[in-house]
């Protein structure tokens, strides 16, 4: 950490503690550094990278999405960013598709439910309950 006491605002210097961290997973520290980076310039491309790889490692993945959206917005060619971008896309894709079978599910339950026919049980229950019909 002398390096940043000498250079406290280097990108260089703050971008390497930052990766030195995520290895150590002090993601904590890892996100301060990377913002840090991101303040002094918001089109990092790595530093936008490692971000959301940090939030995805969270489990953040809507929160990375855009991240590492715009560093392949600034480098389409990079094949890394490319596999990250397609990556967290698909985990948010699944995880939607995911929550809307559970909805489904819930809503298929419910109506099986109120369409349910009574059993003996139910219609002595309800003989005892209203009386005979």
């Amino acid at each position: 950490m002398d390096a940043l006491k000498v250079r406290p605002y280097e990108v260089k210097t703050l971008m390497n503690i930052a990766q030195v961290k995520i290895k150590l997973n002090e993601y904590d520290d890892a996100m301060e550094f990377l913002s840090r980076v991101l303040y002094l310039d918001e089109n990092h491309i790595k530093a936008l990278s490692r971000k959301a790889h940090v939030l995805s490692e969270r489990g953040d993945y809507k929160e990375a999405l855009p991240l590492v959206e715009k560093a392949f917005s600034l480098d389409s060619s990079n094949k890394d960013l490319c596999i990250q971008l397609e990556d967290i896309s698909s985990i948010i894709k699944s995880s939607e598709e995911a929550e809307r079978v559970k909805k489904l599910s819930n809503m298929v339950d419910k109506i099986d439910i109120e369409n349910k026919p009574l059993s003996s049980f139910d219609t002595i229950e309800m003989h005892f309950i209203h009386g005979p019909r």
